[in-house]
């Protein structure tokens, strides 16, 4: 893309689009004749569209409540990161496969060799071996999150089209649904030693929740069921994991994203993080 694009969008918007696209909020990026489509995850999936002439943006398109009057939104500049990512990147591969001959090489070769080539490396060199471990690791944890988001849409997209339940219905199976998937990936993730995957799990359950019509009494069991789950994730995550729990709590806890009663139980935990960080100085 030719355009100098990110001038187009407030500073502030500029930002909060680079924090999307950086969390890996922007999924399902597919190009189209006129472009490209995505979704964009936040407090809810977010569909946006962007118009290609050429090499030239030529129109954006999202149906979050900002870009109604035609203004550019932060989903739009995540999508449009995304893209400048992805066509960067591809971009690098062409010259490298072009200058290099070694990547000729490697790729002609046939791939069980060289699978038992980089054992053979790695079993020689602790440095790779711990790359090639973590990043094994980093793709499982990934593979492990973007199937737990599935389920939580699943779920969401099932009891929305309920129509034929009564409503109070419909609120206490959604809500019995969500808190046994917290239990359940909850446990398990924390097993592992997997407190980031565990968190954003229940952030995910949080955030939808706070978003659903649900009855007061409802409303009270998830919010209630995902701050047991922080409070779990908070005991065996140790300090780094608190200080990234408190940066989530302090940008999304009061900002809208969920509706008031479930700010409370955010501001409720936070006081709980507030607490154990005076501890942990005082530990020092």
């Amino acid at each position: 893309m030719k355009n100098d694009w990110k001038a187009w969008f407030p500073p502030r918007i500029m930002e909060n689009g680079v924090d999307d696209y950086e969390s890996g909020a922007v999924i399902d990026l597919k190009t189209t004749d006129g472009g490209y489509e995505a979704i964009v995850l936040g407090s809810r999936e977010y569909h946006v569209e962007i118009e290609i002439n050429g090499e030239d943006i030529s129109g954006m398109y999202c149906d979050c409540a900002y870009a109604d009057d035609g203004s550019f939104c932060r989903h739009m500049a995540a999508v449009l990161c995304e893209i400048e990512n992805q066509e960067g990147s591809t971009e690098e591969t062409a010259r490298e496969i072009g200058a290099c001959t070694l990547a000729q090489a490697i790729s002609a070769l046939p791939e069980a060799y060289v699978r038992g080539l980089l054992i053979d490396l790695a079993h020689q060199d602790e440095k790779l071996e711990a790359k090639l471990i973590h990043e094994y690791e980093v793709q499982c944890r990934q593979r492990r999150q973007e199937g737990i988001r599935r389920e939580v849409r699943r779920i969401r997209k099932c009891y929305a089209e309920m129509d034929e339940i009564a409503e109070h219905v419909r609120g206490e199976n959604y809500v019995e649904t969500m808190k046994r998937l917290l239990r359940m990936h909850t446990e398990m993730l924390l097993e592992r030693g997997d407190h980031l995957s565990a968190f954003e799990l229940v952030c995910a359950v949080f955030v939808q929740g706070g978003n659903q019509e649900l009855s007061e009494k409802e409303s009270h069991k998830l919010a209630q069921a995902c701050s047991a789950c922080w409070e779990k994730i908070a005991a065996q995550g140790g300090s780094g994991m608190r200080t990234i729990m408190k940066r989530w709590m302090s940008e999304h806890g009061s900002d809208g994203t969920v509706n008031p009663l479930f700010e409370i139980y955010a501001g409720k935990f936070m006081s709980k993080l507030d607490e154990k960080s005076v501890e942990d100085r005082g530990a020092l």
